[in-house]
């Protein structure tokens, strides 16, 4: 073998690349953070029929039209502009009119406002006051939600204290993060907002684009949790949030995403980031990853799920494992979704497809013989150590030999004996390049029947087949065992045993149609003119089912990737109104989407 190339340029992937840098492009230094391009220019960006609605109301109309001024007490004698401005005592009654019912929760919201921008004195930190008050707010009503924004309006007007203003500020900007007022009074804040950019102030010019710009887009797609400590922090200094997004390569890159950033709009941002093609977009996804003691959760992300939503549950999740002393790491992790046919001369697919399939390998996702598991590792072992000196390497190997062995095999020999058999088969190896190599490693694999296949860990029901078994549906034709797997792949469907031997497979092309629900899914094979085949699984990722199915079979009639996602936006907006099963105790809906892998 030629080591001198195998960290030629020209032979790196844009992801090795990054795991040379190792974690430097994951650093980032909060305080010297830029502010986020939200800051400037809400008018290039927002919807030009938003801003010609917005010119046709303002703020003021509005609250001569809502604003409580019947009550007597508290507002005697007082008037309108006297409502909305600062005051420093509490609330006796709310701004607006609101049945009795939800009086008590506006007071709540202004009792959490003030403690928040320090005119009302609290042992608590102001987050956690954000915190309080988002959560109430969000599962309020919509006119709660409008006395919520009026509440911030009038402690920000003529307020003596300018540091508590900008806490006033700060807090438009947490809640336009997270849901939006009602319509009419969304358009008047808009015009309230395009005044101050326009009012010469350019601090608050700055602070009114960002809000207004996260107004209109959570406007346009709402959010469901309450901010993370982290976003409430970057929302504060107005900037990105900094996530990370890692590979199964071992590298990892940042990014910068928004409070309003969906899994497709990060997506993209990391294609663009790595700079792969961008074509491709439709192949990849998201997953995250929990990592515990004993096994690794994953679970598809949604391409409309908030990038923020998810690291609120991941903190919230966080807390609760570490209340019963148990330490979880959550990640990102970009993967393939669908496979399609790699350039074995462009470096980047070939990564890609190589990194995921050696990590399906080695959590024994394949049904491997011990000959091919050797020839593997011994690939494997030239592309992660080939440029270090063989006591290098040997040393390396016999350390982390486990890494090198799909774990549902690693029985068969002692960690000594499959040391010696994969240096043995080393030996053997004749590559000049990484590139070769992972191409060699992807060839040994290419025949096997879950080459290229998202797998699914199923249940297949025999009673719900036959009951709904008549004379043109024959039950459990291929005798499918109660524990399966369901491989789909580009062309057609792999059932195996749950040791993945092949049982039965049906070309995509005969299959009439399918159907899914919450927690199963359906297929009808087309056996003849006449007589079809009816199968229901139980399995944890049936929404992810369909649209796998739905994207090859698509590609196979024809239609071009632009139509498939344009059905796949569809399918996953039909996703958010499916109903859910009840949970069981202590079972969370993530973990009861997540594919489990051991540690």
């Amino acid at each position: 073998m030629n080591e001198s190339e195998v960290h030629n340029t020209s032979d790196i992937s844009t992801i090795e690349k990054l795991t040379m840098q190792n974690r430097e492009a994951t650093k980032y230094d909060f305080e010297n953070m830029e502010l986020s391009p939200d800051t400037e220019n809400a008018e290039t960006v927002l919807d030009p029929e938003l801003i010609s609605a917005a010119e046709n109301t303002n703020l003021f109309e509005y609250e001569q039209t809502h604003l409580n001024k019947k009550y007597k007490g508290f507002f005697k004698n007082m008037s309108p502009d006297e409502i909305v401005s600062w005051q420093g005592s509490l609330l006796k009654k709310p701004l607006i009119k609101l049945p009795g019912s939800l009086e008590e929760i506006a007071l709540q919201l202004f009792k959490n406002l003030v403690s928040y921008m320090g005119d009302r004195s609290s042992s608590k930190a102001p987050p956690l006051h954000a915190l309080k008050h988002t959560r109430l707010a969000l599962r309020a009503p919509e006119e709660v939600k409008d006395e919520a924004y009026l509440q911030v309006i009038k402690q920000i007007t003529r307020n003596p204290n300018p540091n508590r203003c900008v806490r006033g500020w700060n807090m438009l900007a947490i809640m336009s993060s997270c849901y939006p007022p009602s319509m009419e009074l969304y358009h008047a804040l808009i015009h309230y907002f395009l005044d101050i950019i326009k009012s010469g102030d350019e601090d608050l010019a700055k602070r009114a684009n960002y809000i207004a710009i996260r107004l209109s887009k959570t406007f346009e797609s709402r959010r469901k949790i309450a901010p993370s400590d982290i976003e409430i922090k970057h929302v504060e200094a107005m900037k990105p949030i900094v996530i990370q997004m890692n590979f199964f390569s071992g590298a990892a890159t940042s990014c910068q995403v928004e409070s309003y950033t969906t899994i497709r709009e990060l997506k993209t941002i990391v294609m663009r980031k790595l700079e792969l093609n961008i074509s491709r977009i439709p192949y990849f996804s998201i997953y995250e990853m929990c990592i515990k003691p004993d096994c690794i959760e994953e679970r598809y992300i949604n391409e409309f799920e908030k990038v923020c939503d998810i690291l609120a549950v991941w903190q919230k999740e966080t807390e609760s494992y570490k209340e019963k002393n148990i330490n979880v790491e959550f990640k990102f992790y970009l993967k393939l979704l669908l496979y399609y046919e790699y350039n074995p001369e462009d470096i980047d697919s070939v990564t890609m497809t190589y990194v995921q399939c050696n990590f399906e390998i080695i959590k024994g996702l394949y049904n491997l013989t011990e000959e091919e598991i050797i020839k593997l590792a011994a690939i494997q072992l030239y592309i992660d150590y080939g440029n270090l000196s063989q006591d290098e390497i040997q040393s390396n190997l016999r350390e982390h030999v486990r890494d090198f062995i799909p774990f549902n095999k690693f029985q068969i020999n002692s960690e000594s004996a499959w040391a010696e058999k994969i240096l043995q088969e080393y030996s053997t190896v004749n590559l000049s390049s990484k590139l070769e190599a992972k191409n060699a490693y992807l060839n040994i694999i290419k025949t096997n029947d879950l080459f290229e296949s998202c797998q699914f860990t199923c249940r297949y029901d025999s009673k719900i087949n036959t009951a709904n078994n008549n004379s043109q549906h024959e039950p459990n034709p291929s005798h499918i065992p109660e524990d399966c797997i369901v491989a789909v792949k580009p062309r057609e469907i792999v059932i195996c045993d749950a040791n993945r031997n092949k049982i039965y497979s049906i070309p995509l092309t005969l299959i009439a149609s399918w159907g899914v629900n919450s927690e199963m899914f359906v297929i009808v094979e087309k056996k003849n003119e006449k007589e079809y085949s009816k199968s229901y699984f139980h399995c944890n990722l049936p929404k992810l089912f369909k649209i796998i199915i739905d994207t090859y079979t698509n590609a196979l009639v024809g239609k071009n990737m632009v139509e498939i996602m344009t059905e796949r936006v569809e399918t996953c907006k039909l996703f958010e109104s499916l109903p859910i099963t009840k949970l069981k105790p202590g079972e969370s809906l993530r973990t009861r989407q997540s594919t489990i892998y051991p540690k």
